[in-house]
């Protein structure tokens, strides 16, 4: 910094030879104040007159350059102390603002070879593994584990009972008498590709990133997408009792229709199995575990490649659009396979949507959220790596930093 004006009239009037340009003490800049000032005294021992001190303490690093310019410096400060023991007369005065240009010279060489400061550095949080932090993310989530038992308990209970007959008059079979066809998509295989396809996914993932907490969860939420959407299915089917577009095969196999002669209702001769899955048509079962299972994994894939970084790149958007393409397209085979009506189709399809949005967002934050890549028992982990429950903002309510730190 530059020196005050007092500093600089003093310097200049105790050294009246620092701005000539004599062979014998050439002009050098007046950043000797620097070390003049430093110690709060003159070089001849007398106090300074103000207590600002235009001192910049350099640190000194272990590197060739700096000790060479430090040891250079030391030399100076006692070839100066000897010749003031010497005595030199008149020259003490232009030996006293030689060594201190000197000094201050060497001390803007040793500045320039110093190391610029390098960024702080972090000590990252160990990856939860499954051998480190299994058994404990097992027992926190123990109760959810047997809600999830309980949920597909129920589930098969809902499949057992006896849906509510809607009546069906002779007037109504118009709308009803689409043929029996065998599925296009079988039930058995809802299974693989909504949660065996996805869990294998989220697997290779863990493989490469090693987050226990990632997988855990992920796994977790995706069977509550899919059990919580199946005994809302199942119990809704139960409750309508909508008859199928392929009712009348159903009813009457041999194609002789009996109807009752005071209400006109339908008297079925058929398989009581192929009468009873006969008024499960509302809403679509195939449709709405299908886009619980792909669904999630839509939000759980555009987490983890950071769809909505404003990057602008679209190919992200096809990559999560896939798996929604895929429980689409069962939802159209259902209404080709005359099984279900279109609202079944689209009750169904928003039901496993909505299930699955709020699966994920209970284990997730939103995939544009600056963590969106972890769940959010996972930023808690960092902040906090020794246990407890911490919040993941700061007291102004902004998002802790860290989630990104193992990407």
């Amino acid at each position: 910094p530059p020196a005050p004006p007092k500093f600089r009239e003093s310097f200049i009037s105790a050294c009246p030879l620092a701005g000539s340009s004599s062979p014998s003490f050439p002009a050098r800049p007046r950043l000797s104040l620097v070390k003049k000032f430093a110690n709060g005294k003159h070089r001849d021992g007398q106090p300074t007159t103000n207590s600002r001190r235009p001192f910049l303490l350099l640190p000194f690093a272990a590197s060739p350059d700096v000790n060479r310019c430090k040891k250079r410096e030391t030399n100076v400060e006692r070839s100066w102390g000897r010749s003031r023991a010497e005595g030199r007369g008149g020259g003490d005065q232009a030996n006293r603002c030689f060594f201190s240009e000197e000094l201050a010279l060497l001390q803007i060489k040793t500045q320039e070879a110093m190391p610029s400061p390098s960024a702080p550095i972090r000590v990252a949080v160990p990856p939860p593994y499954v051998t480190s932090h299994g058994a404990k993310i097992a027992r926190l989530h123990m109760y959810d584990w047997i809600v999830l038992v309980i949920l597909v308990v129920v589930d098969g209970v809902l499949n057992k009972i006896e849906p509510f007959h809607r009546f069906v008059g002779s007037d109504m079979l118009t709308d009803l008498r689409y043929p029996m066809k065998d599925n296009t998509v079988p039930f058995w295989t809802v299974p693989i590709y909504g949660i065996i396809g996805p869990m294998i996914i989220m697997t290779s993932i863990y493989i490469k990133r090693r987050n226990i907490y990632d997988l855990h969860h992920a796994i977790l939420g995706l069977l509550f997408s899919v059990a919580i959407t199946a005994v809302l299915t199942d119990a809704i089917k139960d409750g309508v009792g909508r008859p199928r577009p392929d009712f009348f095969w159903r009813c009457f196999p041999d194609g002789v229709p009996a109807y009752d002669n005071f209400t006109t209702g339908v008297l079925c001769h058929g398989k009581a199995s192929d009468i009873k899955e006969g008024h499960k048509s509302f809403p679509s079962g195939h449709t709405s575990l299908s886009f619980a299972g792909l669904g999630f994994l839509s939000w759980y894939l555009a987490g983890k490649i950071k769809v909505f970084d404003r990057r602008g790149h679209v190919a992200k958007l096809c990559i999560i659009f896939l798996p929604l393409l895929g429980a689409a397209l069962v939802a159209v085979s259902r209404v080709d396979d005359y099984r279900h009506h279109w609202q079944d189709v689209c009750t169904g399809g928003v039901l496993g949507l909505v299930v699955a949005s709020l699966c994920y967002l209970q284990f997730f934050p939103l995939p544009s959220d600056e963590n969106g890549l972890w769940p959010h028992a996972y930023i808690r982990h960092i902040d906090n790596p020794e246990g407890g429950h911490t919040s993941a903002t700061h007291s102004d309510g902004s998002p802790k930093l860290g989630a990104d730190r193992f990407v």
